[in-house]
């Protein structure tokens, strides 16, 4: 069994941004004719970043830094949370002078912090929608020429692979269940209740999945009943249930009337947003036990490949997840990046190269795709 670790490089073939356009390609996107329900909340924020007292914010805008941007504003939201919790441990010690000075200070924060708090959810809209209309666009383009590298890759993973990606999209699940490779019913490693239309995908679903995708900052399709709406939740369902939602499944391609026994209700997809105050709880329990799928994954892999994922800061707990999980002779790094080929594979491999640019050259996704051998069932 192999695993394969994916970041952005990978979808970046068939026409998604990198991290560092992220920003630019929500902003474009909301800002066009067929864009976000949220075009005048998102020209509010843009205002508000642009002319910003907070030289942090201002800059991290002028550098269409989403991440630096998330950071800030995760950090304002924290500090309310952190506020009313406080007023809440003093109403316990029934100390009325300690309360109301409590109270007093969260409300002085609430009010400055309001428009942080207003913004900081315009964009995590924003950043749903765009990765949802992309997604709904993949369903009439991904006969392009583009997605040639990413068919041959999916043709060569065996039975047992694990891809553990860090990405939003669903391109290789669409690729892999074309291939019959994939199904969704437990192909994202959790289980699903999905009505399929036709008896060749039901009969497929009792196969199971051939390869597992663990999606380890949430996808697009993803919804928590917890966090979603917890109202229209099945009594029946565990609080960590990750639901799938019958649009994202058509759009995959799948032939669906219904899932997870009731459709769960529309609205922001279950993505662990970039920033380096990223917060896995918001899950109630569904993706750390994905993370948990995956360190398992890790360590009984005979070979692991870093492929266009460049580890970056914030992503403190795949740095952890890799580190920890993975025997050093058996990973390769394959990154079309010098900096990033060359400080994961000191990271992550058994090279002890003195300096980055003395490590092994860069390698590009689609010429290491050729070089792999086609698996034998």
């Amino acid at each position: 069994m192999n695993v394969y670790v994916i970041g952005a490089g990978v979808s970046m073939q068939v026409g998604y941004p990198v991290g560092g356009q992220l920003f630019s390609e929500v902003d474009k996107f909301v800002k066009s004719p067929d864009g976000s329900e949220h075009r005048e909340k998102w020209d509010k924020l843009c205002g508000w970043l642009e002319c910003n007292e907070d030289v942090l914010l201002r800059e991290a805008y002028q550098n269409k830094d989403l991440e630096g941007l998330f950071t800030i504003l995760d950090l304002a939201s924290k500090l309310r949370l952190d506020a009313s919790s406080m007023v809440v441990r003093e109403m316990f010690k029934r100390g009325n002078t300690e309360v109301e000075r409590a109270r007093a200070g969260a409300a002085k924060l609430y009010r400055e912090t309001e428009f942080h708090s207003d913004c900081r959810k315009t964009m995590l809209f924003a950043l749903g929608d765009f990765f949802q209309a992309k997604h709904r666009d993949d369903l009439n383009n991904h006969s392009a020429e583009g997605w040639d590298c990413l068919r041959e890759f999916g043709d060569k993973l065996r039975r047992g692979d694990v891809v553990i990606t860090f990405n939003y999209d669903a391109t290789l699940e669409r690729v892999l269940l074309e291939q019959r490779k994939w199904t969704p019913t437990d192909g994202y490693g959790f289980s699903n209740i999905i009505n399929f239309d036709s008896e060749d995908d039901r009969a497929r679903a009792e196969l199971g999945s051939a390869v597992k995708i663990l999606h380890l900052h949430g996808c697009v399709g993803w919804f928590d009943w917890g966090t979603s709406s917890p109202s229209a939740a099945p009594a029946n369902l565990p609080r960590s249930t990750i639901a799938l939602s019958r649009s994202f499944l058509q759009s995959l391609g799948a032939n669906v009337r219904g899932t997870s026994i009731l459709d769960p209700p529309e609205g922001k997809p279950m993505l662990i947003h970039p920033s380096f105050m990223k917060n896995f709880e918001q899950a109630h329990g569904g993706l750390p036990d994905l993370w948990r799928h995956a360190g398992s994954a890790l360590k009984d892999a005979c070979a692991v490949f870093v492929i266009g994922y460049s580890l970056p800061e914030a992503d403190g707990a795949a740095m952890a997840l890799l580190i920890t999980n993975t025997d050093r002779k058996r990973v390769q790094v394959v990154n079309e990046d010098a900096i990033h080929s060359g400080r994961l594979r000191q990271l992550l491999t058994s090279e002890r190269a003195t300096a980055i640019a003395d490590t092994a050259p860069p390698l590009k996704f689609e010429d290491w795709v050729a070089q792999l051998r086609s698996p034998t069932w």
